[in-house]
């Protein structure tokens, strides 16, 4: 079973690739299918704490490294609907098994790709970002690494390979840490923090290891800005495909992708704190066993035993009982944090829980001096 169950994202791709071929109002059916779907299912069939040791790392790893042929394809399609020629050759290939994508091309409205925008946007934050994420906690694989930046790429965040790896997850729940949310900030306000935290926070990494071994910050040894390249490379393909409108396609997904991450990283730490120095435990990530969310994300609602190891394969992640439990999976939670009133109602009363049950009397004392203490 967990073969079939890991693979679920797989057959999305296979999915909305079908999507994309047809055009057309096909293009709205990816996006309602992780927005409604997807929140909908996690929540009727409810959680599961399996883990699994003794599965074939060839077919587990297979899996993730499809996701970047198929977000190439799925770029490639939306960009050639955009196109007003046969920019990737892609309308003679189907053309050649009976498909007829220059006809199809025709029917689709600027309303039908907007819906196309959308769902690659959100494939890029999902498929795209949480299997780079998975990769790019293999630092001593270079592969896999290269394939992990070539899939941020698609959001324009291959920093996020730096600063999450060797900043976040040494700094994580303390305000160090500038992908930790803090008790009653909003989602956009946190967006905004985030993103130019953590782009700030990798080159400076990146500076301080180029100084360290006695290199040029700015060269093109340095990874933050090579890594900027990449997504140049897409926007110009977008570019050569439709011109200006191939380019605000692609900084949309771009910006979609984008949001759907730190919408992630925004419900996965928010209001837990760490006093600097202290070691890192299931305490300080916000956990959720919803089956769906765990077998599309490849286990990343399983991120307390992450932060613990962030070297064991997806696939083998345990549920802990000593990590603080989300009320719903990760999307009915994304969503609720769009309303903030709502993710108030809903997070405080377990922060306040959390403060009682699970923060160390430091913890307490540091939430206390700030006023944000609400366990009384």
């Amino acid at each position: 079973m967990g073969y079939v169950r890991y693979s679920l994202m797989t057959v999305v791709l296979i999915a909305i690739t079908v999507q994309f071929v047809l055009g057309g109002p096909w293009f709205w059916a990816g996006f309602l299918l992780a927005v409604v779907f997807v929140s909908v299912t996690d929540e009727l069939l409810g959680s599961t704490r399996v883990a699994y040791r003794n599965l074939s790392r060839l077919y587990m790893d297979g899996v993730l490294f499809a996701t970047l042929p198929f977000m190439l394809l799925l770029a490639a399609l939306l960009a050639t609907y955009l196109s007003g020629f046969d920019p990737f050759g892609l309308i003679g290939l189907l053309g050649a098994g009976g498909i007829d994508m220059a006809a199809r091309r025709a029917e689709t409205t600027a309303l039908h790709l907007a819906g196309g925008v959308l769902t690659l946007g959100i494939i890029a934050g999902s498929a795209g970002v949480n299997v780079a994420h998975e990769l790019m906690h293999r630092i001593h694989s270079k592969p896999d690494v290269v394939v992990s930046r070539w899939l941020l790429a698609f959001t324009c965040d291959t920093t996020f390979a730096i600063e999450h790896v060797f900043g976040h997850h040494r700094h994580v729940a303390t305000d160090r840490d500038p992908a930790t949310a803090r008790r009653g900030e909003g989602l956009f306000a946190f967006l905004v923090r985030s993103t130019l935290g953590q782009l700030r926070g990798a080159f400076e990494i990146e500076a301080r290891r180029l100084n360290n071994r006695g290199a040029r910050v700015w060269s093109i040894g340095n990874r933050a800005a090579r890594g900027q390249l990449m997504s140049l490379l897409l926007l110009a393909a977008f570019i050569y495909a439709a011109g200006v409108a191939g380019a605000i396609a692609f900084l949309c997904i771009a910006a979609v992708g984008k949001t759907h991450l730190e919408a992630v990283n925004y419900i996965e730490h928010y209001g837990l704190v760490r006093v600097p120095g202290e070691k890192v435990a299931a305490r300080h990530s916000w956990d959720s066993y919803r089956k769906v969310s765990s077998f599309l994300l490849y286990n990343l609602t399983r991120h307390a035993d992450h932060h613990l190891d962030a070297q064991k394969p997806y696939w083998s992640l345990e549920a802990r009982d000593d990590a603080p439990k989300m009320p719903y999976g990760y999307m009915s939670m994304m969503l609720i944090a769009l309303v903030p009133p709502l993710w108030r109602h809903v997070m405080h009363p377990r922060l306040a829980g959390w403060d009682r049950e699970f923060a160390s009397a430091e913890e307490r004392e540091l939430l206390r001096g700030r006023g944000l203490l609400l366990a009384g």
